[in-house]
């Protein structure tokens, strides 16, 4: 039975429509066996989206499946007609783990967009901007060419934190005709050991620079989600996106004490699933504190 269930999404995954021409937005969605979150986070991208069907185009990079009948579901979603495609990909060396992979995911992600706008997003990243997309065009058309959410800049570490003004991968997006052809590991790597980033969106800022690509623009985090968690929304004046760190290590870290404490509950995450689909949902500070402390 199993069997045919991935048979049935792999066949759905690859009959998925695309558009006719090169989409205006292409949002690459990395996972790794953590469906729940990603599910939820593909829907608050396609439900806030402005622009036209055709314009914004979906894309899972699946490096493993720990729930194949929500992967089912996510090959054979429709969201006002947006569908989302399934690509396996494993085209990283057998020694690299967890993070380490990331920069050969980024690499197959800049070899892959035909979107003139590339999005990249960790499966529990969920959007809360109505427009993101056309927020993205008006800031790529005045001369910037990185957007990222830099949820730990200050909300964890103060002013010392080595993520201050610096962009996280985790939720990232960038002007592909600008980065076409750096984003790869070779460039990646040696910069990353050499100056001792701590995350592989630090490296982007780094080229970024280096090549005077264009002006940076980050949405900082504001605040926890759920006091004590690590699900920070991250925002300017109104929230843009809720980053929920460690999300799919509630099935691996729960017992660790030194983790445990960080991740949220089966409860909270439901809450925050709420939040991250329901249009109706007023999208204040003070409508999301109210609604995670309360559940209302």
């Amino acid at each position: 039975m199993i069997v045919v269930r991935m048979l049935l999404w792999v066949v759905a995954a690859k009959a998925a429509p695309s558009s006719a021409q090169a989409p205006r937005v292409q949002v690459f969605f990395a996972n790794y066996k953590n469906e729940e979150d990603l599910y939820h986070g593909i829907q608050s991208h396609m439900l806030r989206q402005q622009l036209p069907l055709g314009d914004v185009m979906y894309t899972v990079l699946n490096m493993g499946t720990e729930d194949s009948v929500r992967m089912e579901h996510i090959a054979a979603m429709q969201v006002e007609g947006k569908t989302v495609s399934i690509l396996e990909f494993s085209g990283y060396p057998a020694k690299a783990v967890g993070g380490a992979v990331i920069p050969y995911l980024l690499q197959r992600v800049d070899e892959l967009t035909t979107g003139a706008i590339t999005v990249i997003s960790d499966s529990d990243v969920f959007l809360l901007h109505d427009g993101w997309d056309m927020y993205l065009e008006e800031l790529m058309g005045v001369g910037y060419s990185l957007a990222s959410i830099n949820p730990r800049g200050e909300s964890i570490h103060g002013p010392k934190s080595p993520f201050l003004d610096a962009p996280e991968w985790n939720w990232l997006a960038y002007k592909t005709a600008a980065w076409a052809g750096a984003i790869r590991v070779d460039n990646i790597l040696p910069v990353f050991q050499e100056k001792q980033m701590h995350d592989w969106g630090h490296w982007f800022k780094y080229y970024n620079n280096e090549h005077t690509l264009g002006t940076i623009h980050l949405w900082p985090g504001l605040r926890l989600a759920f006091p004590g968690k690590s699900a920070i929304i991250a925002g300017l004046t109104t929230p843009f996106a809720v980053h929920c760190f460690f999300g799919s290590r509630m099935r691996n870290e729960k017992d660790l004490d030194d983790m445990a404490r960080f991740v949220m509950t089966n409860d909270e995450k439901q809450r925050l699933y709420h939040i991250a689909v329901d249009p109706a949902i007023t999208h204040s500070l003070k409508a999301l504190d109210e609604f995670a402390l309360k559940g209302e």
